[in-house]
């Protein structure tokens, strides 16, 4: 929808709060969008609007179950969900969920990507985090690599060496890309 698109690009801006308020407003046009639920409690939660976050969060966690009833191998779901419940302080049912996004589809570089930021940012495992970073940077897009920089989620290792050598490996990767294309 509109108001998804916004919301991401308020997102991605760090307009943290505008994005919330967006996302918000994009739940009440689709009963079955559980992303804008889920982003806006995140960014609400990232503001310390606590009780619109846990709102949106047991919103969002009602629609990916009903999204999982639909289609129970929803990898992202299941990856989404499982920040979700963490945050509402299912930790338990939380590192089921993320286990079982990663059963679903263990290649799925957008998976591993958010369950990197949930490893680091909720659990406070970086070294799994890490390596879950390495083996899904290959597939990102240079728009994913620039959020990256910029995610909150990975706040907590901006200065960690093994996560600024993944940033520069990712950055000459990118300018042997764009040397080949300019030889072609």
């Amino acid at each position: 929808s509109a108001h998804f698109t916004l919301g991401e690009a308020l997102r991605r801006s760090r307009r943290l709060e505008e994005a919330g308020r967006v996302y918000d407003a994009a739940i009440l046009l689709d009963d079955q969008d559980w992303g804008s639920a889920e982003e806006g409690s995140w960014c609400y939660e990232l503001v310390g609007d606590l009780d619109s976050a846990r709102r949106l969060g047991r919103e969002a966690i009602k629609r990916i179950e009903q999204a999982i009833r639909f289609d129970p191998e929803n990898a992202k779901a299941y990856s989404v969900g499982g920040s979700v419940l963490w945050f509402l302080g299912q930790h338990d049912r939380a590192l089921e969920w993320v286990k079982r996004s990663m059963e679903i589809d263990p290649n799925d570089h957008l998976v591993q990507y958010n369950n990197a930021g949930f490893f680091l940012r909720q659990v406070g495992e970086i070294e799994y985090a890490l390596g879950l970073l390495e083996r899904c940077m290959p597939q990102l897009g240079r728009a994913q690599l620039d959020w990256m920089r910029r995610d909150p989620d990975f706040d907590g290792v901006r200065d960690h060496p093994r996560y600024l050598a993944l940033l520069q490996k990712e950055e000459v990767r990118w300018a042997e890309r764009a040397t080949d294309i300019e030889r072609e």
